[in-house]
């Protein structure tokens, strides 16, 4: 997770949304970005080979951790690899993924 998170997806951000704090770098955008795509297509052959989540056929919090990386990669316009965004789109229709997601991401009442 920290190579999708820490050393590509946060440099994105970092130097993307929040230019304005950290300063502009477009090489390093860049950089993260190559570098984010170069795991995820390395790590796409295995995913969803033998189970339908990564460590079986039941969903964890190793799953949960790499789905909010994929959620941001989406977001930001990274394309995601084949069996990686089936993978993806099976977690998205997991009815607690959609409750999380709402409440997550629904402002409050004003």
């Amino acid at each position: 997770m920290s190579e999708l998170d820490a050393t590509s997806l946060y440099i994105i951000r970092r130097h993307g949304d929040l230019k304005h704090i950290y300063g502009e770098a477009p090489r390093a955008l860049d950089a993260a970005r190559d570098y984010f795509l170069e795991n995820i297509t390395a790590m796409a052959p295995r995913i969803g080979q033998e189970h339908s989540y990564l460590l079986a056929d039941k969903l964890s919090v190793p799953d949960i951790l790499l789905t909010s990386c994929l959620d941001w990669a989406v977001s930001i316009g990274i394309p995601l690899p084949e069996p990686v965004a089936r993978y993806h789109a099976r977690v998205l229709q997991r009815p607690a993924y959609k409750a999380a997601r709402v409440k997550a991401f629904t402002p409050p009442p004003q």
